[in-house]
């Protein structure tokens, strides 16, 4: 698999950003030790990972639990907001849980 180092999260094509939060910068490498369908859980082991955006469609209502918002900020492990809580309350290293304290600083700058 073809791997990519980054993965910026931004607005879907033909869609304005937020003006308060940008994009967000992931590093794969960061993540090295975590299986990959912990995050691309609909993977079944053949072809191309997809975009989160191609199943995550709903970008109006953030309450939904399959729409564009919570496929990053749901309480459940499989979003990065999710599996950073849960190893904090490990007391494990993690990556940013708070908006503009590591997500979107750069939006901010």
């Amino acid at each position: 698999l073809d791997v990519p180092c980054k993965v910026v999260i931004t607005a879907p094509e033909g869609e304005d950003p937020h003006p308060r939060f940008g994009k967000v910068e992931m590093s794969h490498a960061k993540h090295r030790n975590v299986s990959c369908v912990s995050c691309h859980h609909m993977f079944d082991g053949c072809g191309d990972f997809q975009k989160c955006a191609d199943c995550h469609i709903d970008r109006d209502d953030r309450s939904y639990e399959r729409g564009f918002y919570k496929a990053w900020h749901s309480e459940s492990e499989i979003s990065c907001r999710g599996c950073h809580k849960a190893m904090k309350a490990k007391n494990e290293q993690t990556g940013p849980i708070g908006c503009l304290q590591g997500c979107h600083e750069a939006a901010q700058k």
